[in-house]
């Protein structure tokens, strides 16, 4: 056995590197799985030549998922699989939503409700950073004010202002004002700059005097865990901001992801992702609306809100009956603007719905479970105050503004600003648990990465760039969307001019 192990890793070497390619290691153990040695010739074959077309130099795990994809969907009749039944209409749909926005949830904006609101966020968030070893005994402000001990101290506290060098915070039972030493550790003083109000912190604090002093500081953050996987292979391809109904909506090039996944369920085509594609999720702004913005009215191919949503329908009810569609409202959709939003009534979309079936309709954020990966979807109004507040966090790479969500475990962290809030009785825009992944739009550029076991993707858009974002300096990154391989737990970009390699 270890013999046959120590040949068969160096005939696969040999076949890789006699193309000019080299192989990760979690590829050749991905490879080590496939007893069928005609399979397996097969898989790497086909891995060879995803890498080759992607450009990379280097066969990694998720080519080797791609060619495994596609060798299982293009099972022979011998098998009693036709060619024709691609690989994600061999599964059925397992979807289950852990949370989404009532629709009838209560709002107003009286000082009492203002009052529970952040009694629950910092509650919610509290018991978050309480359950780190070394944040599990701490003491309140008042506490620490009456004790005649220097310290250390450990707090949790909500960020009310941010001076120059120094905080204003409030727990449950006072305020007090915090200093930042000039020779704090970096930690500190990196911490410090990435403050914004209204998070909830964990901080150690040092009394001198009555003077009290930051000597570290924590964020609620999400664990650093291993990435989730499933065994069945298959995918979900993300979406956001379609904005049909506006002359700059891309009908064409969503046209043509339509009909790239249609083809996949037509022919034993060798597009794997088309193949084991079970989900399409919209993360919002699926429609254009009206009075969203200055003089909007002037780039509007369909003025009404309603014919808007037909057309919509009509797009969306040409995509094949096996794919689950989830939707989800954005800023520019006919529900309430203040977060978290109601799910689209059903009746927006009545001809989707009567057409297919398989449509679950989600408010903004929503959680749901895929196959047991949990998803957190969420529009992403908030990236805008994260990107002009945090001086690390570029408009322009929206997967750091969401790093940092995570992190604060908070979707909308300041209240008052861009992003509005509904004061709902609990702050349901806590990240409770970690997600496996974390989808968000609104910015219309693409961006993706892996924080901390999390897969993090903003979907881009399906508007190319309007007068108004051009006067605003924004640049789109336009026909985008990601795909995510969930027996693989890996993350591709896709675009209209690379999808077909896919």
């Amino acid at each position: 056995m270890r013999r046959w192990k120590k040949d068969g890793d160096l005939r696969i070497i040999s076949r890789i590197s006699g193309e000019g390619l080299l192989i990760d290691p979690d590829a050749l153990d991905a490879l080590r799985l496939q007893k069928d040695r005609v399979v397996l010739e097969e898989i790497i074959d086909r891995s060879i030549k995803v890498a080759k077309e992607e450009g990379s130099k280097i066969i990694q795990e998720r080519h080797i998922s791609l060619a495994l994809s596609f060798v299982r969907s293009a099972d022979t009749v011998e098998t009693g699989i036709s060619k024709k039944n691609p690989l994600g209409k061999e599964y059925e749909a397992d979807v289950k939503l852990i949370y989404s926005p009532p629709i009838d949830s209560r709002v107003d904006d009286s000082v009492e409700s203002k009052t529970r609101h952040f009694r629950s966020r910092f509650e919610r968030l509290a018991s978050i950073i309480r359950r780190r070893p070394d944040f599990n005994s701490v003491y309140t402000i008042h506490e620490i004010l009456r004790n005649s001990s220097p310290g250390p101290f450990k707090t949790i506290v909500m960020i009310v202002k941010k001076g120059r060098n120094n905080l204003i915070v409030e727990d449950l039972e006072g305020e007090a004002v915090l200093n930042i030493p000039k020779n704090a550790p970096k930690r500190v003083l990196d911490g410090f700059r990435d403050l914004v109000t209204d998070i909830v912190v964990g901080i150690e604090l040092r009394k001198h005097e009555n003077v009290l002093f930051v000597t570290d500081m924590v964020f609620a953050q999400i664990p650093d865990t291993p990435p989730k996987k499933i065994p069945e292979p298959i995918s979900a391809l993300l979406f956001s901001d379609l904005h049909v109904g506006s002359k700059y909506f891309m009908a064409k090039g969503f046209s043509k992801v339509i009909e790239w996944l249609s083809r996949a369920e037509e022919s034993s085509s060798e597009r794997a992702v088309a193949a084991s594609a079970k989900y399409l999720i919209i993360a919002g702004d699926i429609i254009d609306g009206v009075f969203v913005y200055p003089r909007q009215e002037r780039e509007l191919e369909i003025i009404e809100v309603e014919k808007q949503y037909e057309r919509a329908a009509q797009f969306l009810a040409r995509v094949p009956e096996h794919i689950h569609v989830i939707l989800m409202p954005g800023n520019h959709d006919n529900v309430r603007k203040g977060l978290p939003q109601p799910p689209l009534p059903a009746d927006y979309l009545k001809e989707l719905v009567n057409d297919r079936g398989n449509v679950t309709f989600v408010g903004n954020p929503a959680i749901v479970s895929l196959h047991g990966l949990r998803f957190l979807l969420y529009h992403g109004q908030s990236l805008e105050d994260i990107s002009s507040y945090v001086a690390k966090v570029e408009y322009s790479k929206p997967q750091m503004g969401m790093e940092y969500l995570l992190a604060v475990r908070h979707l909308a962290p300041i209240y008052g600003d861009n992003a509005q809030i509904a004061l709902t009785e609990t702050d349901d825009l806590v990240i409770m648990e970690k997600p496996d992944v974390f989808h968000t739009g609104h910015l219309h550029i693409f961006g993706m990465t892996d924080y901390r076991g999390t897969r993090i993707v903003n979907s881009g858009t399906w508007q190319e760039q309007t007068p108004y974002q051009r006067s605003l300096r924004i640049m789109p990154t336009p026909g985008t969307f990601g795909a995510y391989l969930m027996n693989s737990a890996k993350m591709l970009p896709l675009t209209l001019e690379n999808m077909e390699q896919f």
